[in-house]
């Protein structure tokens, strides 16, 4: 009898693993109104943030292919992509989209070809495996004060931090693994890039890492800001905005952003996986 029940058990679970995915499929879930709703069989593009067509709902997260295909509708649809472009219905064809949305950077910082590269990134860590950065994460930041932090190196009596840029030229020391901006320093200005160098000794060795970090500049932060606060005005539930605002984030390279904002959900209890999946694959980037 065990074995006729362990041989009904498994057939139930087969039928069950077939028939959830299409279920899934057949009567997918609104992001706005599902606590986790399904995500998309392909790579999301934005959100519709206002429309008439019941296809492409207010609230929507679309791929390329879906929109293009529901867009032959004569009714109103307006689509938000992630860095900040907003498309009507006329705008809504295969070019016009790849073009509009994209989210590879338009001025993308060069990877160091030599030493004597000043301005450009280097992997965090390359000089000394064991000193890395922490903060700021990624190398396109918001905030123009920002706290630097990298990791502690044991028997360091001091660190010696260094940064360097158009209108900035700074060294101090600390005992801490971590620095806020000095508040007598001018804060670092939008659109500019900067270097910053942590050095210290660890039985007479020198330890040095280095990168670079850009300040978003003034257009680029005017566009984020309506991004967000558009995103915000759909009323989502509070996963689904986590995820929307780290994509929006990571459009323009601020990765840093993209991790505090995900963070944050984990902090609060947030059950849905892609939450810390996102985030996993963010600090990759780092």
């Amino acid at each position: 009898q065990s074995l006729i029940f362990l041989h009904s058990m498994n057939y139930f679970l087969r039928g069950v693993a077939f028939a959830l995915p299409l279920a899934v499929f057949l009567h997918p879930t609104s992001p706005a109104d599902s606590k986790q709703a399904e995500p998309p069989r392909c790579q999301p593009i934005g959100r519709i943030i206002s429309s008439q067509n019941p296809k492409l709902p207010r609230g929507s997260l679309v791929c390329a292919d879906q929109i293009v295909a529901s867009a032959k509708s004569p009714q109103s649809t307006t689509l938000l992509c992630w860095n900040g472009t907003i498309l009507t219905t006329k705008d809504l064809n295969a070019s016009t989209i790849a073009r509009s949305c994209s989210t590879t950077p338009k001025d993308p910082m060069k990877f160091c070809s030599s030493d004597q590269d000043s301005f450009c990134i280097r992997p965090r860590g390359s000089s000394a495996i064991s000193l890395r950065f922490l903060s700021p994460i990624g190398y396109t930041i918001l905030d123009t004060r920002p706290q630097l932090a990298w990791t502690p190196i044991d028997l360091a009596e001091k660190y010696i931090v260094q940064i360097r840029g158009n209108d900035v030229a700074f060294q101090t020391t600390t005992v801490k693994p971590s620095l806020d901006y000095p508040a007598q320093l001018p804060s670092l200005t939008p659109g500019n890039t900067y270097q910053v160098t942590i050095s210290t000794t660890r039985n007479s060795e020198r330890l040095t890492v280095r990168t670079v970090i850009r300040v978003l500049d003034h257009e680029q932060t005017q566009t984020l800001n309506r991004t967000i606060a558009q995103i915000r005005q759909l009323n989502l539930n509070p996963d689904e905005q986590a995820l929307d605002l780290a994509r929006v984030y990571k459009a323009r390279n601020l990765i840093h952003n993209a991790v505090q904002v995900l963070e944050a959900r984990v902090r609060s209890g947030s059950q849905d996986s892609r939450v810390q999946a996102t985030l996993t694959q963010l600090l990759k980037l780092s």
